[in-house]
């Protein structure tokens, strides 16, 4: 039995390692892709309360993370908006 467990204990603890790194690299991509409510106010040059009334009216909604639920702003959704912003403006 001693045998077995030798043979396999570090194949074991290879599996794991691999699938600690990977499970660490998506974390760090999904992390990236958001943004605090302090960046997006920075970014669009407006107050964090009226980044905070936006969310409440849908006009750039925020998503919920964690347990006390504080607000990011997924890039993509920054990224596009701006991009509507610049299109009504030139209008």
């Amino acid at each position: 039995m001693e045998k077995v467990i030798i043979f396999f204990a570090p194949r074991i603890v290879k599996c794991l390692c691999f699938l600690y790194n990977i499970v660490m690299k998506c974390d760090e991509m999904e992390v990236n892709e958001y943004l605090t409510i302090g960046e997006v106010s920075k970014l669009l040059k407006v107050h964090p309360n009226t980044l905070r009334n936006w969310d409440k009216n849908s006009i750039l909604v925020a998503t919920r993370i964690g347990v006390k639920k504080v607000r990011r702003y997924r890039k993509a959704d920054i990224d596009s908006f701006i991009a509507e912003s610049n299109k009504k403006g030139r209008k």
